[in-house]
């Protein structure tokens, strides 16, 4: 009976253990990750910021997502949980506790001679109704890509785009690469 007892009254404590006010927010080490100039069709390294509870009580998370949704060119990883589809649920920060973000780019390949902003924003539902986010952006540069190439006749490149070369850029003696 006493075990019962002691049961029900940790049950009942779970809740109260959890903040549903909007005065209670969350804290983020960047309210921008900002990528700098990326190459087109290739993923970025990983970036990484926390989200910080900084109160008593725990905050529930229902819902982070990513304003465009799956067709955001962004991946996301929140404390071990992927952004499949572009969101994820059902997440909770302990009271004076973190979560973790990972993030990479992929940018979509275009036709455009000069970088174009990607953007978009991760956005933190928290069960006290507050929206939080942070700014996700970079700057998508297409590129000509070579690869394995020999150069056996005098050559000239254009400079309207940067060149991405792998693996060899061969220069046959005698020929001019301008």
């Amino acid at each position: 009976m006493l075990w019962v007892t002691l049961l029900l009254l940790v049950g009942c404590m779970e809740d109260e253990d959890y903040s549903v006010s909007p005065h209670d927010v969350l804290a983020f080490s960047k309210d921008t990750v900002a990528f700098d100039t990326v190459m087109t069709g290739m993923a970025t390294n990983t970036y990484t910021f926390q989200v910080y509870n900084h109160g008593e009580k725990s905050i529930r998370i229902p819902k982070v997502y990513l304003e465009k949704g799956a067709e955001s060119p962004f991946y996301v990883n929140v404390d071990g949980s992927f952004l499949e589809g572009g969101e994820v649920q059902g997440l909770e920060i302990g009271g004076g506790d973190s979560l973790r973000v990972f993030l990479f780019l992929n940018a979509p390949e275009g036709d455009d001679d000069q970088p174009r902003l990607i953007a978009d924003k991760l956005c933190f539902h928290t069960e006290g109704g507050r929206r939080q986010e942070v700014v996700l952006e970079a700057y998508g540069q297409d590129v000509i890509r070579l690869e394995m190439l020999t150069i056996d006749k005098d050559t000239l490149l254009s400079a309207k785009r940067p060149y991405h070369i792998t693996d060899t850029l061969l220069v046959k003696s005698g020929v001019t690469l301008t």
